[in-house]
């Protein structure tokens, strides 16, 4: 792998990085195509490395991997892999040593330093910058074969604040390991290890010799609510009843409808959330002329295709009455119209309510008489295609005088949770009788074994499909019979399915030893502890922390909830300043918890970091022919720490049909920056923020600066 390092000597040790990157570029341009090279009008871009420009490498990189700022309408691959094998190092430069070839990731070389884990600060630390993420992201880091034999905990930051850590132990995995999974919401993510946040020391020898941190590649990708990933298009578009209606996709709650006349070409557009099976949007056209509507779904930045055009009154001709209108033994039953789209039904109870069942399905509605229709009388129909047809006249309901028996439950499936518990899934019958169901009958049930008497659970009412048994015995078959009850009191015949418990005695883990917690940082707690002296019937896989706090006046009690980490420490997420706080763990075995550990407490810091002051004498002016060159001065104040960099961001509006533009941010170190090849003749917006080494960040400072019109040939200027 290839790193930038930053040594006793900052400015010394940059700019060794930077013209080893300079001659990178330079290998990299000897293969770009001829065809690509001198265009005319190039997009905006980062192509040249110069000056400070030593941030640049982030946006090079996103672009190449299609996740940074595109040109020319480009597709961002977000749910491809994005690999980060160029962090930074900070620290002596003697402290970080090379990898052994051909144990990192890649070609490249990778980075190994010792283990400083007995000491309360740190030596060296790498940084690896991410870029601005969206939707759930999955995280992997490459552990070098070699050189990589402590337990290191690998820190995400979310624009400049803690957001999450996890733990790997180096010297039990090998290649690609899961770092975890997170969600984001487009912020700047940073991911950084220290040498000081590994639970051992270099001078602990063992097995391993000494305690190593590997330094190499860390990637991600989007896995879920990725940017620009289509959403499932709406379906079941109607307009009726005097509204658009549809079904709602699976997990989105916001719609955007927009309808026209079919004579015009202006639209009129709403939008609606929707939290329930079925959606509606209500509006009012003219319904003496031919119009059509549609729907489309979104989520954050995620948006569907649009729906078909639902054309409402194609001919102007309203549906006409609805016939064959029967009911019988709890059910609804009509003939479909061929001009019919859909039908709405409308059902009265004795207390005088109306309710709709709109866009039902042709032709036959079974009621079902329970909650609100528990007391229906009366019922009437029309068809509908966008125009609605007559109602019918209403027809008396008679609640069926037969109770009908339901049908027994489907696909009855039975599986062994532990070796000691069986779990029961089934589905609804296919026919509930003369009501709807109600609950459901399980019976769980073995036989006498040798002088052990029958056993059965009795009764269990279980109002969904799925059931979890308490504690069976080991190794032993057991029958389970399940009954459907509908809210007549009607029971179907039972069905019946088997299942044998694991056959394997399996014991927890004991407690775990020597929990510490120690304030770790301002606003982080850092607990560490052994694993148990008895893991139990099998090997630890990982442990459970829990963080709480007590109500605090009134502020309501806290708690983390559970926690699941695979190493022996933990790093909290933000937490309030000056607090005390209770850790507990857990550790679970291939099969079993351990009991809950002894509580420990811990006070995070009463210092609360303070940011930089903003930065000044910003200037920024034209530099060659088609780039800028900025210039500022360090804040009057650094906050609660020295200057670690500044964001430097390079934008422009949209300009006619090219789309706006931006660099995003870019860390800096020093106080100048020259961008990269730009647009003839266009303003740009330079923005830049101060960092100090607490992670705060000051207050931006901004400045404008046009870039030199393109001269022609003859001499004169072209805009």
């Amino acid at each position: 792998m290839r790193m930038g390092s930053r040594h006793n000597s900052v400015t010394d040790s940059i700019a060794t990085w930077h013209w080893r990157v300079l001659v990178g570029v330079v290998i990299v341009c000897l293969v770009i195509p001829i065809s690509t090279v001198g265009a005319a009008s190039a997009p905006d871009s980062i192509d040249t490395l110069d000056g400070h420009d030593v941030a640049t490498r982030s946006a090079r990189l996103f672009q190449a991997q299609g996740l940074g700022p595109t040109s020319g309408g480009g597709t961002n691959l977000h749910r491809e892999w994005y690999v980060n094998d160029d962090p930074f190092l900070w620290g002596p430069e003697k402290f970080w040593h090379d990898g052994a070839q051909g144990a990192g990731y890649g070609s490249n070389n990778f980075k190994y330093t010792d283990a400083n884990g007995n000491s309360a600060t740190a030596v060296n630390w790498v940084h690896w910058y991410m870029g601005d993420r969206s939707g759930r992201q999955e995280v992997e880091v490459y552990v070098p074969t070699q050189q990589a034999t402590s337990t290191v905990l690998y820190e995400v930051s979310l624009n400049n604040s803690a957001y999450a850590s996890a733990t790997i132990r180096q010297k039990e995995a090998f290649g690609w390991t899961q770092l975890g999974a997170y969600d984001f919401n487009g912020g700047d993510v940073v991911i950084t290890t220290n040498d000081n946040t590994t639970l051992e020391d270099a001078d602990d020898l063992n097995d391993y010799g000494r305690r190593l941190i590997g330094i190499d590649a860390i990637r991600m990708r989007c896995v879920e609510r990725c940017p620009g990933q289509q959403l499932a298009v709406p379906t079941g578009v109607v307009y009726s009843g005097q509204a658009l209606r549809w079904n709602r996709v699976p997990g989105v709650s916001s719609y955007e409808i927009e309808w026209r006349y079919s004579s015009e070409t202006a639209v009129t557009r709403g939008t609606k959330n929707c939290r329930t099976a079925d959606c509606w949007f209500q509006f009012f056209p003219d319904i003496s002329r031919r119009f059509q509507a549609r729907v489309r779904a979104q989520s954050g930045d995620m948006t569907s295709a649009w729906s078909d055009w639902w054309i409402v009154g194609a001919q102007n001709v309203a549906p006409g009455a609805v016939t064959g209108v029967t009911y019988a033994s709890g059910t609804i039953t009509w003939i479909d119209l061929p001009e019919a789209n859909a039908y709405d039904v409308e059902l009265h109870d004795s207390g005088g309510g109306i309710r709709t069942i709109h866009n039902a399905a042709c032709c036959a509605l079974r009621l079902q008489f329970t909650g609100v229709d528990r007391n229906l009388q009366h019922f009437r129909l029309r068809a509908t295609n966008g125009l609605d047809g007559p109602w019918t006249a209403w027809t008396a309901i008679t609640r069926p005088t037969q109770e009908l028996n339901p049908t027994p439950p489907r696909n009855v499936i039975v599986d062994t949770v532990n070796e000691i518990q069986l779990r029961i899934t089934w589905e609804p019958p296919s026919n509930s009788g003369s009501a709807a169901i109600s609950n459901y009958r399980v019976v769980v049930s073995r036989p006498a074994i040798g002088s052990l008497a029958a056993w059965s659970s009795g009764t269990v009412n279980v109002a969904g499909t799925s059931f979890a048994t308490g504690n069976l015995r080991y190794g032993t078959t057991y029958t389970v019979t399940i009954a459907t009850v509908n809210h007549d009191n009607r029971t179907s015949p039972t069905v019946s399915a088997r299942a044998t418990t694991d056959g394997r005695q399996t014991t927890p883990p004991g407690v775990v030893r020597d929990l510490r917690a120690v304030a770790h940082g301002t606003q982080e707690l850092r607990a560490t502890w052994s694993a148990p002296s008895n893991s139990g019937s099998s090997g630890i896989r990982n442990y459970q922390v829990v963080v709480s706090r007590p109500a605090i006046g009134t502020d309501a009690a806290w708690t983390s909830g559970t926690v699941t980490v695979n190493g022996t420490s933990f790093t909290s997420g933000t937490l309030r300043y000056g607090t005390t706080y209770t850790v507990t763990v857990k550790a679970v075995n291939g099969d079993r918890l351990s009991s809950q550990s002894a509580s420990v407490r811990a006070t995070t810091s009463t210092q609360q970091f303070e940011r930089p002051g903003n930065v000044r004498d910003i200037n920024v002016d034209p530099h060659g022919e088609r780039k800028l060159r900025v210039t500022w001065s360090t804040p009057s104040s650094s906050g609660s720490s020295g200057i670690r960099n500044y964001r430097v961001v390079v934008s422009r509006p949209a300009i006619g049909s090219l789309a706006e533009w931006t660099t995003g941010k870019l860390p800096v170190v020093g106080t100048s920056y020259t961008t990269g090849t730009l647009r003839y003749g266009t303003t740009y917006t330079v923005t830049v923020t101060a960092v100090n080494q607490h992670s705060k960040v000051g207050t931006s400072a901004s400045a404008q600066a046009r870039t030199r019109n393109q001269v022609t040939a003859l001499g004169s200027a072209a805009s």
